[in-house]
């Protein structure tokens, strides 16, 4: 359908070209234009959604076919025409809602393909242990296809890429006080406004909660865990800017509850928080500052009183500190700065540019 959308808007192949091509290793390091590198994002997930309706289709195929599994030429029936479009519909409904819930299991910032690919696994594997048509693994196999690693690694099997609780977890008792200290009314039926309201206030209130009730100790090992610091200590890395009280500054953007159901009815209710914290770096060689960003993303169990997962993408990560200054020294093609802070030109223009 996006093929014949394409040619019959505009005499083009598709919409995202790169559905229908042969994948290759090479894929997503020699996309390096922003557009080009959403087709090869598309493309992973439409064949993981491809080998999914296949291995839900299998046994229609089997049964029309007399067991060999290939259909023959000419018109299907009417009858599996629309079984077909029944496994194709809730296949497609299968990787939409992969795909959405996976954004819970996301970074807050710096996400790249590779994450992606980690949260769709473990947002996957949440809700559907029992895999019957390997979703996973076609996710998987798409990525991977197409060169989509992520980074730290070894070995893409489905517990390797599944993300990690954190050694820190709260008390019990800490966690009661700060449950009862948060609104956690938000539901699907909630104004969207309000919710916005809502998760902004909840952050405000953690912030405030987390600082008053947190122990040295318990901090330290917030920031060694989870690369987010909270209170004034030697181990704090030069850099973040510090409050009237000389504690780090941190931002919790996010404190919202998310309810998933399962295939087989199971619920899962986590509370998802969002913590950014900047850093300034001086360049060693040029004496420049630059700002760069780090924080993590907690899944919190309501049900069970734990830390479940922690997405964290470290403030003071050197390789990823070097990977954003060099990203701000591109040059445009007639060799300025690409960021330049006086360029007369749209400011939107970096999302068409990438690492």
């Amino acid at each position: 359908m996006a093929q014949q959308f394409g040619q019959a808007s505009n005499g083009s192949r598709a919409l995202r070209s790169a559905l229908g091509t042969t994948p290759t290793p090479t894929d997503y390091a020699s996309a390096t234009e922003a557009h080009d590198r959403g087709a090869v994002l598309l493309a992973a997930v439409f064949q993981a959604f491809l080998e999914m309706y296949e291995a839900r289709t299998s046994d229609l195929k089997r049964l029309a076919t007399g067991g060999t599994g290939v259909l023959p030429p000419g018109d299907i029936s009417v009858d599996l025409t629309n079984r077909l479009a029944d496994e194709a519909s809730l296949t497609a409904s299968h990787v939409l809602t992969t795909c959405i819930r996976a954004l819970d299991y996301c970074p807050p910032v710096d996400l790249t393909f590779g994450d992606f690919l980690r949260a769709l696994v473990t947002a996957d594997l949440d809700v559907e242990p029992f895999d019957g048509i390997n979703s996973r693994t076609a996710f998987i196999s798409g990525f991977r296809a197409r060169g989509i690693f992520p980074s730290g690694v070894r070995n893409v099997s489905e517990e390797n890429l599944r993300w990690q609780p954190p050694t820190f977890n709260f008390n019990p008792e800490q966690f009661h006080q700060m449950i009862n200290s948060l609104d956690l009314t938000w539901n699907l039926t909630t104004d969207r406004k309000r919710a916005y309201q809502v998760s902004r206030s909840n952050g405000a209130k953690l912030w405030i909660w987390l600082k008053h009730h947190l122990t040295q100790a318990e901090a330290k090992l917030l920031g060694a865990d989870l690369g987010v610091y909270l209170k004034k200590d030697d181990d704090v890395p030069r850099g973040i800017p510090s409050s009237d009280d000389g504690n780090p500054i941190a931002q919790i953007h996010s404190v919202r509850p998310a309810r998933r159901i399962g295939s087989r009815g199971q619920e899962l209710t986590d509370l998802v928080i969002e913590a950014v914290q900047r850093i300034v770096v001086t360049d060693p060689d040029t004496g420049e500052q630059t700002t760069h960003r780090g924080g993590c993303t907690l899944l919190i169990d309501l049900q069970n009183e734990r830390i479940r997962y922690a997405i964290r993408k470290r403030v003071n990560n050197e390789s990823r500190i070097e990977a954003e200054r060099n990203f701000m020294r591109m040059v445009t093609d007639n060799g300025q700065p690409y960021f330049a802070p006086n360029a007369d030109r749209e400011p939107f223009a970096m999302l068409h540019r990438s690492l």
